[in-house]
């Protein structure tokens, strides 16, 4: 009876454990920090260029919770509409609406553009901006607006990237039947002992 027991709170602890490392090894960096409420600039589009192998996992859209006309984003010169903007999470505490993508490998010199528009046309910007940190292996390169040209302190956008180097992880059936096989063999261990006494 005892075996038992322990066998399934072997079980229970490798797929807590399982599920814990595989969350935490994709860990996510945003590209731009620190940013602050501003207004509104013409339709635009913001600009970032990679300068190492980095991981797309997000990108955020600044929307002050209106209702936009249309949102899209380039990636290797591929432009994707979000044509459902009810996919984009709820704005977060910087101001972003953040949308999930398929993970997408860029290495050194890809371009990603976010482009925005609300009825006017024009799109909402976040100011404040400072270049990202070399970690991130992003330069961001300014909003341009059409009309006024490009600035390199304001965003309609962020992104959120992770390290392709920090995304490695045992799957968690691995752990599981590690956890499970451990706690097997200290069960019969356990039962040798209290046999042997």
């Amino acid at each position: 009876m005892k075996f038992q027991s322990i066998r399934n709170m072997a079980v229970v602890a490798s797929v807590i454990v399982g599920s814990v490392i595989s969350s935490q090894a994709y860990a996510q960096t945003d590209v731009l920090t620190g940013t602050t409420i501003s207004s509104f600039m013409n339709a635009g589009t913001s600009t970032y260029k990679f300068t190492g192998s980095m991981i797309l996992n997000s990108i955020g859209f600044v929307t002050y919770e209106n209702n936009p006309i249309s949102l899209s984003y380039s990636i290797k010169g591929t432009t994707y509409n979000v044509t459902d903007f009810g996919v984009l999470d709820p704005i977060d505490a910087n101001g972003f609406r953040w949308l999930t993508i398929s993970p997408q490998s860029l290495v050194a010199d890809d371009i990603v553009t976010v482009s925005t528009e609300f009825s006017g046309p024009f799109s909402y910007v976040r100011s404040g901006v400072t270049q990202p940190s070399s970690s991130t292996k992003v330069s961001y390169q300014g909003f341009a607006d059409p009309v006024m040209g490009t600035y390199a302190t304001l965003t309609n956008s962020n992104l959120r990237v992770s390290n392709p180097g920090s995304n490695v992880a045992p799957e968690p059936g691995s752990i599981a039947l590690l956890l499970t096989g451990g706690g097997a063999l200290a069960g019969i261990a356990l039962r040798r002992r209290r046999n042997a006494a």
